[in-house]
C-alpha cells in the first residue's frame, strides 16, 4: 500500500513540476515583452519639415548665412563711419552720463 501512496505523490509532484515551468515560460514571456533588452543607442536624427513661412523666404532668396558674408565693403564703410560719429558724439558730450562720473568724484 506504501508504494501506491508513493507512486500518487510522485505523479503529483511531476504534474505540479510540469505546472510550475509552464507558469516560468509564461512569465518569462511576459517580462520580456514588458520589459524589452535595451537596444544598441544611436545617434538622435532631428529633421524639421519647412512651414509656410520658410518656403516663402526660401522663395525670395533667404539662407541662414550669417549677417557679415552679406555684408558688402559699402556697408562696412558705412557701419564704421556710424560706429566712429557715435565715439565722436560721446567725446563731446563728456564721454558718458552723469551718474558715470559722481560714483569717481
Amino acid at each position: 500500500m506504501m508504494t501506491e501512496l508513493e507512486e500518487r505523490f510522485v505523479t503529483a509532484m511531476e504534474q505540479i513540476a510540469e505546472a510550475l515551468a509552464g507558469i516560468h515560460d509564461t512569465q518569462k514571456k511576459r517580462f520580456a515583452k514588458q520589459w524589452p533588452e535595451p537596444g544598441k543607442k544611436r545617434e538622435a536624427i532631428v529633421t524639421r519639415v519647412p512651414t509656410e513661412e520658410d518656403l516663402i523666404r526660401e522663395e525670395h532668396g533667404a539662407s541662414d548665412e550669417p549677417i557679415e558674408e552679406w555684408i558688402g565693403f559699402r556697408e562696412k564703410e558705412f557701419l564704421e563711419r556710424q560706429a566712429g560719429s557715435k565715439a565722436a558724439e560721446e567725446r563731446e558730450s563728456g564721454g558718458g552720463s552723469p551718474e558715470t562720473f559722481e560714483g569717481q568724484a
